[in-house]
């Protein structure tokens, strides 16, 4: 028999955090309540979730939540979904956290319907990514400057590290396995998360360019191909 998956959920609202658990319980999973920082990093230290979902503001502790992913980050980088699940809906907030590793943001109030689609496609995403681990023998990946490792899904560019999301690794991986560019639906296919609107394909790509002008402001090797998609042009 297969093990449940753990997801944890550290909310400080309890009928909210009640509503939520009972949802994903309904569906199989083996769900774990906090309501603090200081609860869920005890725990966490120990035994990881498979799948953490976390608020921002946790009574007091205005930035709990995002502390709680940095703290995941710094034991397992990248390893663990975290969905962000919050009423700061601003651009700041939601940039900020999937620069620290979320895998996902999302602005309340949302469907509990919505929810389970999001957590199962995160699940699968990380089913996905191990998978591939396994399969593959040879993960180094050379492209010019480019150098990415499917099994750590560390990338670097002239050397230099660039810390991205699973989303957008698989994105990157995409356009270095396709020299004729990728059109928004192989994006779409390549993050498996179902249909994946335009206009989010365009905002992971505008946080990709931004992460590798942190480490080469002249980076431009991301061209847009209009009505098409994106493709990599190595100059």
């Amino acid at each position: 028999m297969m093990a449940k998956k753990i997801i944890a959920i550290v909310e400080d609202d309890e009928q909210q955090r009640s509503q939520y658990s009972q949802a994903l319980r309904a569906q199989g999973y083996h769900v774990d309540e906090y309501s603090n920082r200081a609860q869920a990093e005890k725990v966490f230290s120990v035994q990881l979730p498979d799948l953490a979902i976390l608020d921002i503001m946790l009574n007091h502790d205005l930035e709990g939540g995002f502390e709680i992913c940095r703290f995941i980050e710094q034991i397992k980088p990248r390893e663990v979904p975290i969905l962000f699940l919050t009423s700061r809906g601003n651009e700041v907030d939601e940039i900020y956290g999937l620069n620290l590793g979320a895998w996902d943001y999302q602005t309340k109030p949302v469907t509990f319907e919505y929810l389970l689609a999001r957590v199962r496609s995160l699940l699968n995403i990380k089913q996905g990514l191990s998978s591939e681990a396994v399969a593959i023998s040879a993960p180094c990946q050379q492209l010019g400057p480019f150098a990415i490792n499917s099994v750590t899904c560390k990338v670097t560019w002239h050397g230099q590290g660039v810390l991205l999301t699973p989303t957008e690794f698989a994105m990157l991986k995409r356009l270095l396995d396709c020299p004729d560019g990728v059109s928004y639906d192989g994006f779409s296919e390549a993050t498996r998360q179902g249909v994946v609107e335009n206009n989010t394909i365009n905002t992971h790509i505008a946080q990709i360019r931004q992460k590798f002008k942190a480490v080469d402001s002249d980076f431009n090797a991301i061209k847009t191909r209009y009505g098409f998609g994106y493709k990599l042009l190595l100059e």
